[in-house]
């Protein structure tokens, strides 16, 4: 067996790694597991100690193991992990229980170094980095080594305590052995610190590993990436997609059978892997590759070497387009042009013809032009001196027109004075008939204040009877009711008063409504009259309104003959107009027939040109 196949076990995931390079990979040389172990105080008493404590450790580890994998399978998320392994449970326990034994003076491997060399930190890379490919967090790595501490230090008290039954000691020794105590603990804390380092190590590894092989697999670009054995490492879904087959089918195919290279081009060689034996990159390679589903495919290939930090070739990545659909829309393209080409050349050909035709319908055309341009000339002048009659007629109806227009006015003008007379006389009338009956208002109004005079003369009276028997009431009373006797006094005086002045008001209400009945009786007369005048106004008026009836429709009659005239001179004008503009438009369309014949010329030598040039870039084409 040599030593290479001694560090590589060919169960289960350790038969993927590659131990040395996973060694090589975290840094972890001589000098380096050296630097750590001096770092965190181990020395050559904790390997004395852990040497001692190796009976210990196999004594405890099946115990250890059952009580460590109950505690493993009772939460979910460890389960899952446990099950991702292609190792039996049973299985799994044995080497649990010699990785426990390995901590003290037994290897871990058959055939390896024991001790806390090389070896040693070793077989802990590769216990990380197995947990590492079962993707167990590393929360729950570095919680089951407080398993191992709990288990691990209770033991080492519990002997402690043993020692102190069965031995009689004093103090310097209970003290020699506390002190045993504590350096054992310290070395099992400082060995299991340094494994935990080695197995970070690994998963950092992992992870930085992951990251690129993530990213490689987001890709929507096909990629593959090989190793320098040219074993796949990423084949990620869209060339799963490109290929028809998925990562595991590829897995156990060689590159030729990926790409069925010995099908399509008649070699076993591919591109990707003659990148690994030259170490130089192929780019921008195109051609046609026949996938697993039977599909022909034009794709569009980058294949690079891949190097480490060291310059040491790693591996090669490939990276594919699809562009099948570019090139059949390219040959489409080109189908289409030559297609297009075709008809243009045949176009170019009818033109040639159209424009020969052409040319002979525009001499014709140009004589029956001429032949018109006088006709046009002639029109014209016999058009000129008919309008020319038809302005010194129109001229005359327009004086007629305008006498019309005059009589018309004054006619107007009397109707509207009538009409203001009317409107006077109606005015009139409307104020006399309010006159009339304000008057009659006011008669009424009078003999209403008459009636209130009456009450006004009653209520003086019998105040004037009150005060009177105030006063018969006060002498009664004697010098008591002298106050009294004074403002019945006052009452009667006041009461006398106003029934003199009642009297007074009472004879101008008289005088008053005497005058009210004499305008009522004045203004019944004036209405009478005024009733009388607007009727003769009104009669007037409807007179007037029929002369100027007439007037206006003898003046719209000589108008109607004038605006006849008028647009007949403006129809002749027009027509003038017209002639004028046909002739010139004759003139114009002469010129447009020569114009267009010297253009249809222009386009036969141009249609011959693009015959021409067709026929070459058909050549060029070609």
């Amino acid at each position: 067996m040599s030593e290479q196949e001694a560090r590589r076990s060919n169960i289960g995931l350790r038969s993927e790694l590659e131990e040395d390079e996973l060694v090589e990979t975290i840094g972890l040389d001589d000098e380096e597991w050296a630097w750590r172990k001096e770092f965190v105080g181990f020395d050559g008493d904790d390997e004395a100690n852990l040497t001692e404590l190796t009976e210990l450790f196999e004594t405890i580890a099946d115990e250890f193991t059952r009580t460590f994998y109950e505690h493993l399978t009772s939460y979910d998320e460890t389960t899952d992990v446990l099950e991702r392994s292609d190792r039996s449970l049973e299985q799994l326990k044995e080497t649990q229980a010699q990785y426990l034994r390995s901590l003290g003076a037994n290897a871990y491997d058959t055939g390896a170094d024991p001790g806390y060399g090389g070896d040693y930190f070793r077989q802990r890379a590769v216990v990380g980095k197995l947990h590492s490919m079962l993707e167990m967090p590393q929360k729950h790595y570095i919680g089951t080594y407080m398993l191992y501490h709990e288990v691990l230090i209770t033991e080492l008290f519990d002997r402690f305590l043993e020692d102190l039954e069965v031995e009689d000691t004093d103090t310097a020794a209970v003290t020699d052995r506390s002190m045993e105590l504590r350096e054992n603990i310290l070395s099992v804390l400082r060995i299991t610190n340094l494994d935990l380092q080695v197995a970070m190590d690994t998963y950092f590894e992992s992870e930085a590993k992951s990251i690129w092989v993530d990213a490689l697999n987001e890709m929507i670009n096909p990629v593959i990436v090989i190793d320098e054995e040219s074993e796949v490492l990423v084949f990620n879904d869209a060339i799963e997609d490109l290929l028809g087959i998925s990562k595991q089918e590829a897995e156990r195919m060689e590159m030729w059978e990926i790409f069925r290279t010995n099908e399509t081009h008649g070699t076993k060689e591919t591109v990707i892997e003659s990148v690994l034996e030259t170490g130089e990159p192929v780019r921008d390679l195109e051609t046609q590759i026949e996938n697993h589903r039977g599909e022909t495919l034009d794709v569009n290939s980058a294949s690079v070497p891949m190097y480490d930090e060291n310059g040491d070739l790693q591996g090669a990545v490939g990276v594919f387009r699809d562009v099948t659909e570019l090139r059949e829309k390219e040959r489409e393209l080109s189908e289409t042009r030559e297609r297009v080409t075709n008809e243009v050349n045949s176009l170019a050909r009818d033109q040639v013809t159209t424009s020969d035709e052409l040319t002979e319908t525009m001499d014709d055309l140009e004589e029956r032009v001429t032949e018109q341009v006088e006709m046009a000339n002639e029109m014209k002048e016999e058009l000129r001196e008919y309008s020319a009659t038809m302005d010194d007629v129109a001229a005359s109806a327009e004086e007629v027109a305008a006498a019309a227009r005059e009589s018309q006015r004054l006619a107007r003008s009397g109707l509207e004075t009538s009409s203001d007379a009317k409107d006077g006389m109606d005015a009139v009338v409307e104020s006399v008939d309010e006159l009339l009956a304000t008057a009659e208002q006011l008669s009424d109004r009078t003999a209403e204040i008459d009636d209130i005079v009456d009450v006004i003369n009653d209520i003086a009276d019998q105040t004037n009877i009150l005060a009177l028997n105030a006063n018969i009431e006060a002498a009664h009373a004697g010098d008591a009711g002298d106050g009294f006797a004074v403002v019945a006094d006052e009452v009667q005086s006041l009461a006398t008063e106003t029934k003199n002045h009642t009297k007074e008001v009472r004879a101008q209400i008289e005088e008053v409504k005497r005058q009210a009945d004499e305008t009522v009786r004045e203004a019944g007369e004036t209405t009478d009259r005024v009733t009388e005048a607007s009727e003769n106004v009104e009669a007037a008026f409807e007179s007037f309104e029929e002369i100027v009836s007439a007037v206006e429709e003898a003046a719209d009659e000589v108008e109607a003959i004038a605006a006849a005239n008028d647009k007949q001179a403006d129809s002749v004008d027009t027509m003038v107009t017209m002639a004028e503009s046909y002739a010139e438009h004759s003139e114009a369309a002469l010129e447009a027939v020569e114009t267009t014949r010297r253009v249809a010329e222009t386009q036969a030598e141009t249609a011959q040109q693009i015959q021409t040039r067709i026929g070459d870039f058909a050549d060029e084409m070609d």
